[in-house]
């Protein structure tokens, strides 16, 4: 690859992290509470964190995928230039790449922190392994999309090791209920969002931010109103630190 390409697809992935925000803020707050649960012999402690954390994660990775495959090339024309918008397709396979580290992250954090580090190891490893591969026979044939491609099979690979590893030792129960209500708010904010795009040409930065920022409005709206468990616990933490929740919520 050239530096160019280089410097699009770094860009592309950086765009896309934040689609693990929550995921990475879990983690930390999961690692030193899963080692202590472990070294009591606490198992059944372990599991229902980490599932409502993967659920909570997602709360951001799902409609972040969704908003992306829409917005991409447009968001890194205007915030990074004209020769950045090629990265488009590599961005948008990232926030699958960053859908599956959420998985990745939860169950491998569990893993860890259980005292399995050598598992966790073995799954990463051979990961990585398959990641360079790919990259050695995808880049050459289609560029940095190929790249991103190698990325999303090797994470794929490494949740699936991972996932593997842990229900030797933890059953980890997905939340299936709340995962359709956040992939049935982010799909009604898409419909909003390719709507827009159909009858407003995005031809500057603020055009094209108010589909993002409208959008957001909708799925946050729709994902507490559809969930009352999520809607709840979010509600808890805000009134925690002081701020008055909106009764109409």
């Amino acid at each position: 690859m050239t530096n160019g390409d280089v410097g699009v697809y770094r860009t592309a992935f950086q765009f896309t992290t934040i689609a693990i925000f929550i995921a990475t803020a879990v983690q930390q707050t999961l690692t030193p509470k899963i080692s202590n649960w472990s070294a009591n012999n606490q198992w059944e402690k372990i599991a229902p964190p980490v599932s409502r954390g993967i659920t909570f994660s997602l709360i951001l990775a799902i409609p972040i995928f969704i908003g992306g495959f829409l917005l991409a090339d447009r968001l890194l024309y205007f915030f990074y230039g004209s020769d950045f918008a090629s990265g488009a397709t590599a961005c948008v396979i990232l926030m699958v790449v960053q859908i599956v580290s959420v998985f990745i992250t939860m169950l491998g954090v569990a893993l860890t922190a259980s005292d399995h580090a050598r598992q966790s190891f073995y799954a990463t490893a051979t990961a990585a392994v398959l990641n360079i591969v790919l990259n050695i026979t995808l880049i050459p044939i289609i560029g940095i999309n190929g790249a991103a491609v190698a990325t999303l099979i090797s994470y794929t690979l490494n949740a699936i090791l991972v996932a593997h590893f842990l229900k030797k030792y933890i059953t980890v129960k997905i939340e299936i209920k709340p995962i359709l209500h956040i992939l049935l708010a982010s799909l009604i904010m898409g419909a909003f969002v390719f709507i827009y795009k159909l009858f407003i040409p995005l031809d500057n930065v603020i055009v094209t931010l108010i589909p993002v920022v409208i959008g957001a409005l909708i799925y946050s709206i729709l994902l507490l109103k559809l969930d009352k468990g999520i809607r709840n616990e979010i509600a808890d933490m805000v009134t925690t630190i002081g701020i008055k929740w909106p009764k109409w919520l």
